[in-house]
């Protein structure tokens, strides 16, 4: 299993599965692979300079920055953040949020009707300046509480649950969820964005114009949301924090 997820997801998620217990009847595994060239990339990537990143913390560190938004006169906004946009090759972008206060304090907010205004209200006239920093990070998150306290407690029950819709076990015990993770893996170079992602459901068995505009600077260097949309139906396919 860990070799499947590994082989679709280019390598970039080695081992969803840690151990599995001999309990486990059924294991459902998905992955979700996406690679984005920028639109202005050249043959050998993107210009990359340093700029100073400002932590939450408020500690600097000097990383590595590159500019694909190229020469912008639009932004985009909402009552709680500024946001740019860049596009790749294929029909999906990606957009930069910067939030108005700090990015616990805007994630405590941001939903889809937050994200709904980012995608349609914009101001042009400006000459835009703005920069991004690279990065390649991994992220992991246990979602059984998420699942529980979002209309799914009974699933993890082990007395109540009835999936036998689903499937039925050998034995004839009615199975449930054990443990829902998740994996992803997202890294901004000079060439693109790559992101894989992968979900595991364990179950076990139970009982039961060039004029003189004026200028804004949207650098990201400063804690930020971003997301990876499909232009087709402006939805989101992937969604981090830096």
């Amino acid at each position: 299993m860990n070799k499947w997820v590994e082989d679709n997801t280019d390598g970039k998620i080695k081992k969803m599965i840690d151990q599995l217990s001999a309990d486990a009847c059924m294991v459902l595994l998905n992955t979700v692979l996406f690679e984005g060239i920028w639109n202005n990339n050249k043959n050998g990537g993107l210009y990359e300079f340093d700029r100073v990143f400002t932590h939450a913390d408020g500690s600097e560190e000097t990383r590595t920055f590159i500019n694909p938004f190229g020469e912008m006169s639009r932004y985009y906004y909402s009552d709680n953040a500024k946001a740019v946009r860049a596009g790749f090759k294929e029909r999906y972008y990606f957009l930069g949020i910067l939030p108005n206060g700090t990015l616990d304090e805007y994630m405590n907010i941001f939903d889809g009707s937050e994200l709904k205004q980012l995608l349609t209200n914009y101001e042009t006239g400006y000459d835009v300046y703005s920069s991004v920093p690279t990065f390649e990070y991994d992220y992991y998150a246990n979602l059984n509480d998420y699942f529980r306290s979002n209309g799914m407690g009974l699933a993890f029950d082990r007395a109540r649950a009835d999936l036998t819709r689903g499937f039925t076990v050998p034995n004839g015990y009615n199975p449930y969820i054990s443990d829902i993770s998740h994996k992803t893996n997202i890294a901004l170079t000079k060439h693109g964005v790559t992101a894989a992602a992968s979900t595991k459901v364990e179950i076990y068995p139970g009982s039961a114009a060039p004029v003189e505009r004026p200028k804004m600077y949207l650098h990201l260097d400063r804690p930020f949301l971003f997301c990876i949309i499909d232009a087709q139906f402006n939805l989101p396919i992937f969604i981090g924090t830096f």
